[in-house]
């Protein structure tokens, strides 16, 4: 998941993703870095730049624990580097037992499908997962709307006026929204969907008994 960070007043995301491989990914908004490391790498890294302690003590995954809880802690004492060959330098700095702990990153420039992968398609499919659970959320309210006119038919009207609420209109619920953001873009052609899915896969919301969302696997170019 990407963590929101500000360095050097700047706004960034930052992800951490570990399979067989650790991959720190950094991004302005408009480009991405990326940095692949192995787990010997990384503990090699850590006790080059921090000798005085001994990360062989230190359980597995223990490390890469805590590593990941320094790029999601990133305070004033981070420092970012942009270096000409569009390098990223970041140097991480923390404190564990009293002592000062180092870690450095050292992010070389992705290119356009990386971006597109990491960062373009993610944020597609929230926006196409966050209006699927807002037509979900939208039916639901319907739906109780339903209920209490039935209940009100049936008993009376409801007696505790607190509980008493206007009822829900979808078209009326906000303010006219902007031009230029992307709110029902993505669902308003059929055939863009269908071709979208194909290609990357879709997000899926339905509501089970137990209020559970069931999520297809995505798909994503490589």
């Amino acid at each position: 998941m990407w963590e929101p960070v500000v360095i050097n007043n700047t706004n960034y995301l930052i992800k951490f993703k570990h399979s067989s491989q650790i991959y720190l990914y950094l991004s302005n908004l408009k480009e991405i870095w990326v940095e692949q490391l192995s787990q010997s790498d990384l503990t090699n890294r850590f006790q080059e730049l921090n000798p005085l302690f001994d990360s062989t003590q230190l359980e597995e995954g223990e490390l890469i624990q805590y590593i990941t809880s320094m790029l999601q802690n990133i305070n004033d004492a981070t420092s970012i580097i942009l270096t000409e060959n569009n390098h990223v330098n970041i140097e991480l700095k923390s404190k564990f037992l009293e002592s000062s702990i180092r870690f450095k990153l050292d992010m070389e420039k992705g290119d356009d499908v990386m971006y597109f992968n990491e960062f373009t398609l993610p944020l597609i499919q929230s926006v196409q997962y966050l209006e699927m659970r807002q037509k979900k959320l939208f039916e639901l309210l319907e739906k109780k709307d339903k209920e209490i006119e039935e209940h009100v038919l049936e008993n009376g009207e409801i007696t505790r006026k607190v509980l008493v609420t206007k009822k829900f209109d979808r078209d009326n619920i906000m303010d006219v929204v902007p031009k230029d953001i992307l709110v029902g873009v993505f669902g308003k052609s059929k055939q863009f969907f269908e071709v979208f899915s194909k290609n990357y896969g879709v997000m899926k919301f339905n509501v089970k008994k137990e209020g559970e969302p069931v999520r297809k696997k995505l798909k994503t170019v490589q």
